[in-house]
């Protein structure tokens, strides 16, 4: 019998997966739904995804334009098993994706001052 709690187990392969994908794409965010071992691992857009995002309607835009940029920072998992996340949890595209990308993107990142 094991003395390694699988839960534990589980939690140090997950960070250890993350810490992999970090070190390939340098800024990764994860999107965690409380009671659901599922997860969601995102990169920073290119610039051109970003553009092309912001172009199509950007924030305001429909959830088709939010899913597209979703799709093209999604890391982790398959596109079809974040189709079945956002089935269950439908107000995660707009909410803690979104908001995990556009903070990868810099957002909040720059402050524009009056120069004196």
């Amino acid at each position: 019998m094991s003395d390694v709690d699988p839960k534990v187990a589980k939690a140090e392969e997950r960070k250890l997966f993350v810490e992999a994908l970090k070190s390939k794409h340098k800024r990764v965010s994860v999107i965690e739904f409380d009671g659901d071992d599922r997860f969601i691992v995102v990169r920073k857009p290119t610039r051109s995804e970003y553009d092309s995002w912001f172009d199509m309607g950007g924030p305001t835009g429909k959830q088709a334009t939010k899913r597209q940029l979703l799709d093209d920072c999604t890391l982790h998992p398959s596109k079809e098993e974040v189709d079945a996340l956002l089935e269950d949890y439908p107000a995660a595209l707009a909410g803690a994706c979104m908001g995990a990308i556009y903070e990868l993107a810099g957002m909040g990142k720059a402050t524009a001052r009056a120069a004196k």
